[in-house]
């Protein structure tokens, strides 16, 4: 009945896109021409005398009739229940079984569903000449061995079907759909490299100097890296209160002949 639907409303949706646009168009020339046409069908109606008016009747009766058995027929396709599509059962001794394909088709997708990297699994079920078509839209995993999870998939469906349901397998079909890879969030961004400075070239360093601890009041740190200054030299010099110097004599010769 899906097939009959769909030819029905094809036929109609295309007749209709027609028919509008002709008539759109040319609208003057079409009712025209269709005036003409029903009144020749009327004048040829009006001037059947004796036998022809029989044949009048009896054609009329007769249109209507197979019009009427196509829409009866159609009303009839529409609202019948479907009947429950079997499986014949083979491995029957002393009688006969049938198997819902119903059933066939939810015991697949709960076991094969089991399955590692199988994300869902929607099964077809169809009768054929030599037993069962089965037909298999798998989801799996994006990074699995394809050969692999389908030798294993048909493997699965071929034991349920012949060996735990007693039914014979014609074919077993196996679509298989990756899910989409996860989106990093650091796709597409390189990482930024320092630019490394040309050989000779003054690099200037900041430091964060933390305020001066009670031991030395008002100590600050000076950081002397200058080309002009040797290695180490004044590296580290600390500026101190007058009340926190040292005597001369206690810095040592040279410092006293510096001072001097």
């Amino acid at each position: 009945m899906n097939l009959v639907n769909r030819v029905v409303v094809i036929l109609g949706l295309l007749t209709t896109m027609v028919s509008s646009a002709i008539v759109f168009i040319a609208a003057g020339p079409v009712l025209r021409t269709l005036i003409l046409f029903l009144q020749q069908v009327e004048a040829n109606l009006m001037a059947m005398t004796g036998p022809r008016i029989f044949l009048r009747w009896v054609g009329g009766l007769v249109l209507i009739f197979l019009v009427w058995a196509i829409c009866a027929a159609l009303l009839w396709l529409e609202i019948r229940r479907p009947r429950v599509k079997t499986i014949k059962v083979q491995q029957v001794s002393g009688g006969s079984a049938e198997l819902a394909a119903d059933s066939i088709a939810d015991r697949l997708e709960y076991n094969i569903d089991q399955l590692a990297d199988v994300i869902k699994v929607r099964p077809t079920i169809n009768s054929g000449r030599k037993g069962v078509k089965v037909s298999l839209a798998v989801e799996t995993s994006p990074e699995i061995d394809v050969p692999g999870k389908t030798e294993e998939i048909q493997f699965l469906t071929r034991d349920i079907v012949e060996n735990r349901m007693g039914l014979q397998l014609e074919t077993v079909r196996v679509v298989l759909r990756h899910t989409p890879y996860s989106k990093s969030i650091f796709r597409g961004r390189k990482a930024k490299v320092a630019a490394q400075p040309a050989e000779g070239a003054l690099v200037e360093t900041q430091l964060d100097v933390e305020p001066a601890s009670d031991n030395w009041p008002g100590a600050e740190l000076a950081v002397d890296a200058g080309p002009d200054d040797l290695p180490g030299d004044d590296l580290f010099s600390y500026d101190l209160p007058d009340e926190n110097q040292l005597p001369p004599d206690l810095l040592g010769d040279d410092r006293s002949d510096d001072d001097a």
